[in-house]
């Protein structure tokens, strides 16, 4: 029987976390990507010394009807093909529940694309969905015309970006809080994307949303297009901003099919009869400390599961032309 130990990698292991990662999900390495998983925050399983599973969670806080709560939010699980069916998952997931029960950490949250982690006690809280869509298929059917203007900087600014997104999911279930790593990687130029432009809509003066988007020369993979975008993050906090926001992308690119991420309660409503049958995550939720599980902040009203406002009856009115969808990989 082989010598089996569960416990946090040391830092001089995390070439082979992330070799494991490589092998797993068929990454390649990407220099440029920060490592932002820091030892502490591993369990791994060693089979006679050597890493054969990886885990890691982040220690994050999570809206949740008007507070904000210690949440794990769960990454970085792989084992090695030649490792598999010996029980170092469960393992693994069985003492990690508990040490982040003991940490005061109330909910392990994680983004999945299969149903395996519903046997660990996880439950599905929603979905996201992505979208290859032409510009020139994106229309606003209703809804007031905005009377703010976009505003582009040449720089980042992160702390303007900030408030945006603390007014967005003050009123919203399930959305993170942000430490400054999970924006600088909003920025970062991964090789395969770049550059990164950013674009506020305000009022009077007044940041109420914003739109992230990145472009890819795409010629290799898609020879009858020069050049694809991709929609990171579109925030809003009125009507009039997701409409502006949502038109910068298509205005400076109107020639490049855009991928668009949907999250629940996170993005514009998509119709239904427009969803393609992608490859989609579903969000997961595992209870650490029912004790906390129904607190809410003094006199906060319950939110709706998922936060989001369906933008079909709140004066937005966007949709999608039929036939242009495509399937995300």
């Amino acid at each position: 029987m082989p010598d089996v130990e569960i416990r946090p990698a040391h830092a001089e292991e995390m070439d082979t976390l992330n070799f494991i990662l490589r092998t797993v999900f068929a990454g390649d390495d990407d220099p440029d990507r920060p490592q932002t998983l820091q030892p502490d925050w591993t369990l791994c399983a060693f089979e006679d010394g050597e890493m054969a599973t990886s885990f890691g969670a982040y220690p994050l806080r999570w809206r949740l009807n008007g507070a904000q709560v210690d949440v794990a939010a769960v990454t970085a699980v792989g084992t090695m093909p030649n490792k598999r069916r010996r029980g170092y998952l469960r393992r693994i997931m069985t003492q990690s529940f508990r040490d982040q029960r003991d940490a005061g950490q109330h909910f392990a949250i994680l983004w999945a694309s299969h149903a395996a982690y519903q046997r660990y006690g996880y439950a599905v809280t929603g979905m996201e969905r992505r979208y290859d869509v032409s510009p020139r298929d994106i229309r606003f059917t209703s809804g007031p015309r905005p009377s703010g203007a976009i505003r582009v900087p040449t720089e980042p600014e992160i702390e303007t970006l900030r408030d945006v997104y603390r007014r967005y999911i003050s009123a919203r279930n399930g959305e993170l809080s942000r430490v400054p790593v999970m924006w600088d990687l909003l920025f970062s130029a991964f090789k395969e994307e770049k550059p990164v432009y950013q674009a506020i809509y305000e009022e009077d003066g007044v940041p109420l949303g914003y739109v992230i988007y990145r472009q890819k020369d795409a010629y290799e993979e898609f020879p009858e297009e020069s050049m694809r975008l991709r929609v990171v993050e579109l925030i809003w906090n009125t009507p009039g901003s997701v409409r502006r926001a949502v038109g910068v992308p298509r205005r400076a690119r109107p020639d490049a099919p855009h991928r668009v991420h949907q999250r629940p309660g996170g993005r514009p409503h998509l119709p239904p009869d427009r969803r393609a049958a992608d490859a989609a995550r579903a969000g997961h939720r595992r209870t650490l400390d029912p004790c906390r599980r129904h607190r809410t902040r003094a006199g906060a009203a319950p939110l709706r599961g998922g936060g989001g406002p369906d933008l079909r009856g709140g004066g937005c009115g966007l949709r999608l032309e039929p036939g242009r969808l495509g399937t995300g990989d």
